[in-house]
């Protein structure tokens, strides 16, 4: 009898396939309990080294047994002819039988039963599709890209749901972490939060951010540990590339960040060298600090004196925290705009800090953010552009920085320059809300209003209700009310005035008796709000001179207010003699004559100047 008639007989074959089956069976099952009793990491690995070491005793046991009425016995001591060896092997071919039908079964629910996410549906994908793409600068021209990928925030799996900033956080610093790789688009943070708690399918998110790869996973911070779950699903496909747990010490956090990144990198078969990174501060309580400080300043409103305690708290622990010295640079340079201060008494730490995270980081990106507004409050304008200009240059991805350089370009009249700026920056970030409703302001005065309703109006799908304000400008030049009413938030700050704007427009003559019914909106508690009316009062109807009256009166508080200046609406004003008063007592004339003049605007002779 040959050596493999005998392993036949004695069923070896049968129990080896029917031992790998069992095998793959109680692995999925571990997995699935793992995630829902969670359990360790290492119980998969553990399962697993104990199915490899029971493999040869199990063969090794069919063929020195077999099964009889009496229970095991060693083959040799079988009667010849007693043998239940065939009876056993059908029994055997019908148990591997029924396991490989529940591996068929896992792998169908698997890959069928779709995620409980809600898909758009077709109207809905029409309503909220992105603007148009328009043409970009070469140094980010992303029609020779390798690929693109979007890093969704991660869920906060941790027991304390005041670990919802260390979650974003690390989700952050995993997109900071692979933003600068050549040939990798990447949206910002403000795109890929922009759909967090939304219940929406992945292919959706992925259309949405024009992206071909979309990483997401899981944090549970506890004690001194953290476990980091992360995916990469190519959306195409819907397939997942790539998958890892990690158990870490919470100070190893750093390293993990590192580990995932390039373990993408591989997983996209992109052909780039990653090196690690240095980490922005050795000390986790720093950073925890850091993150908590970072979220608070996003924020904004009363959440920029918490956001001022925590990083001041983080830099106590280690002076050296570069991101942190830059993010109390913004804190101080945002507080004026919400707390009404005077902005003088916040330009010297501003500087103080974001110079401090430059000579510990020279690339820092948010600290020539913080230094650039600053020159813009301090009266040093074109040093304030040159900074802006020099960061874009350095940090061409960053869509944050693009936003503000284009907001003090429109603001001196380089309309042009600014729609350009922020058609970069909506191709970096196509779903961020304030970028798309700066671009509309940007198109209609930059003589493109077929752009203004359709962008206006996808910010206001996506939560940003001033999007409504470049329509107002759009429609006061070439509308009606009837225009705007879809647009008008009724249950904001009064939105009747819009209303009142549109009659006063149509009829001059109504200007002294709408000032009379502002006077008593202000009177109900309209507040500030009551300077932007008077602001939009005078533009439709009023005198040149108490326009720039009054846009010197909101400028003190809020400077993107010239900006109006150059919309097609404020054409009569800008024609005006009030308007060169005004320009050189602001130190526009200044600018235009070392920078160039704006788009509106020309030299006349040796001193004078005109604009249309």
């Amino acid at each position: 009898m040959s050596f493999f008639t005998e392993l036949k007989r004695r069923n070896v074959i049968r129990v080896a396939l029917a031992y790998l089956v069992a095998s793959w069976v109680l692995l999925q099952v571990t997995d699935v309990l793992m995630q829902i009793l969670d359990l360790p990491a290492a119980t998969g690995k553990f399962v697993f080294l104990v199915l490899v070491l029971g493999f040869v005793p199990a063969l090794v046991a069919s063929w020195v047994y077999e099964m009889t009425p009496e229970g095991l016995r060693k083959d040799t001591g079988i009667t010849p002819g007693y043998s239940k060896a065939v009876h056993t092997g059908q029994k055997l071919d019908r148990i591997t039988l029924v396991l490989a039908l529940v591996a068929i079964g896992v792998v169908v629910v698997d890959r069928l039963i779709p995620e409980q996410t809600v898909a758009p549906s077709t109207a809905e994908m029409e309503q909220v599709a992105p603007v148009d793409p328009v043409s970009t600068p070469a140094e980010i021209n992303q029609t020779d890209r390798i690929s693109s990928l979007a890093v969704l925030p991660f869920a906060n799996m941790s027991p304390d749901a005041d670990n919802e900033y260390f979650a974003d956080g690390i989700s952050e610093e995993m997109l900071n972490a692979l933003v600068d790789i050549e040939g990798l688009r990447v949206p910002s943070r403000t795109s890929s939060f922009a759909f967090k708690g939304q219940n929406r399918d992945i292919r959706y998110i992925a259309s949405q951010l024009d992206v071909d790869y979309v990483l997401e996973g899981s944090v549970r911070k506890s004690g001194d540990r953290v476990r980091i779950t992360a995916q990469l699903i190519d959306v195409k496909t819907d397939m997942h590339l790539w998958s890892e747990t990690y158990d870490r010490k919470l100070e190893d956090i750093f390293a993990i960040q590192d580990e995932i990144a390039s373990h993408i990198i591989e997983a996209l078969k992109v052909t780039l060298a990653l090196g690690e990174s240095q980490p922005p501060t050795t000390n986790v309580k720093a950073y925890t600090l850091y993150l908590q400080g970072r979220e608070m300043f996003r924020r904004r409103g009363d959440s920029l004196q918490e956001a001022d305690r925590l990083l001041r708290s983080a830099l106590e622990i280690d002076q050296d925290f570069a991101d942190a010295w830059a993010m109390l640079a913004m804190v101080q340079i945002t507080i004026p705009g919400y707390t009404k201060e005077a902005w003088a008494d916040f330009l010297e730490p501003t500087f103080e800090y974001a110079r401090r995270a430059l000579e510990l980081d020279p690339s820092q990106a948010e600290a020539m953010l913080a230094i650039g507004e600053a020159k813009l409050f301090q009266g040093d304008l074109m040093g304030s552009l040159k900074q802006f200009e020099s960061l874009t240059g350095q940090h061409p991805r960053h869509s944050q920085a693009r936003l503000w350089y284009a907001i003090s370009l429109l603001k001196f009249g380089y309309t042009a320059q600014a729609f350009e700026q922020l058609s970069v920056a909506m191709d970096l970030d196509p779903v961020h809300s304030t970028i798309i409703d700066w671009f509309a302001r940007a198109a209609e005065a930059a003589g493109r209003p077929e752009l203004v309703a359709e962008s206006a109006d996808l910010a206001i799908q996506l939560g940003r209700a001033e999007g409504g304000v470049p329509l107002i400008y759009h429609y006061l030049n070439n509308g009606s009310a009837t225009d705007i009413a879809p647009s008008v938030i009724t249950d904001l700050n009064g939105d009747k005035w819009v209303f009142e704007v549109f009659k006063v427009r149509d009829d001059p003559s109504r200007l002294p008796e709408a000032l009379t019914w502002l006077d008593q909106f202000e009177r109900e508690g309209a507040g500030f709000m009551a300077e932007y009316v008077r602001f939009n009062l005078y533009l439709v109807a009023g005198s040149p001179t108490d326009f720039f009256t009054q846009v010197n009166r909101i400028q003190r508080v809020d400077d993107t207010i010239p900006a109006f200046i150059w919309m097609p609406v404020a054409k009569r004003h800008r024609q005006d003699e009030a308007m060169k008063t005004w320009a050189r007592n602001s130190g526009y004339e200044a600018l235009w004559r070392i920078r160039g003049w704006p788009d509106h605007c020309r030299s006349v002779g040796e001193d004078d100047w005109e604009c249309d």
